[in-house]
């Protein structure tokens, strides 16, 4: 005897609309944590330029100034005070 095709239930959605969207969003943070590379900071230190950190981190001036949080430095480059914090990637 054969089962009729048409008879047959469908299986209901297993994931229910707002259990499916939660699971969504975090498949989407996964993939934008791997994708996004990570944030290395720097702190100042007594001495230190933006010229050395740059190169330390083989990074130009230019474009250690380009990242930006690093956007108040951009008007005085040399103005930088132990304590503050440099994005170097």
């Amino acid at each position: 005897m054969h089962a009729d095709i048409n008879s047959v239930s469908r299986r209901s959605d297993p994931w229910p609309p707002t259990t499916r969207e939660q699971r969504v969003k975090r498949v989407i943070a996964r993939a934008n944590a791997i994708l996004r590379p990570p944030i290395t900071t720097v702190t100042v230190k007594t001495g230190d330029t933006l010229s050395q950190i740059a190169a330390v981190h083989k990074l130009t001036l230019k474009a250690l100034l380009a990242l930006p949080e690093n956007a108040k430095y951009r008007a005085n480059p040399g103005l930088i005070h132990p304590g503050d914090i440099v994005r170097v990637k």
